[in-house]
């Protein structure tokens, strides 16, 4: 409560920008209404941090979206992966995960079925919670 008292107050004396943390991401949308510009959630944050670390197998970073119901995960295809030297349209992914856009040799690409991705491009998806942890086996390699 005090953080979103201090972010009105400074909002009403000019700041461009306020962000507020928050322990219950239920306060968000009413923030938000009210005029703050960001709510972050340290419960959310922290799922977020503690995801990517044991997801790992190329898993760069997750983020929490919708209360958690979706993620945006950003992996690097590896050696091995189901996804690797196969058109997208072949690989029959999970219709609850969606591959957004894919970087490599530092040129950004937004794919389509005939896309082809290759070992070392970075990958960023959107998939459903429930699925992540069966999408993230067609971009990890052979264990």
């Amino acid at each position: 409560r005090l953080n979103l008292m201090l972010a009105l107050i400074a909002k009403h004396l000019g700041a461009k920008k306020t962000i507020v943390r928050v322990s219950r991401i239920e306060y968000g949308d009413l923030m938000e209404k009210v005029g703050v510009d960001i709510v972050l959630s340290t419960r959310l944050l922290s799922a977020s941090e503690v995801l990517a670390f044991a997801r790992r197998g190329g898993v760069v970073s997750v983020s929490l979206l919708e209360g958690a119901k979706a993620e945006a995960v950003e992996v690097i295809v590896q050696d091995g992966a189901p996804v690797a030297g196969k058109r997208l349209m072949d690989v029959r992914l999970p219709k609850e995960c969606l591959v957004c856009a894919y970087v490599r040799d530092g040129e950004a690409y937004i794919p389509n079925g005939q896309s082809i991705l290759m070992a070392g491009d970075r990958i960023i998806l959107f998939i459903q919670t429930e699925y992540s942890k069966k999408v993230m086996k067609y971009f990890k390699g052979r264990e």
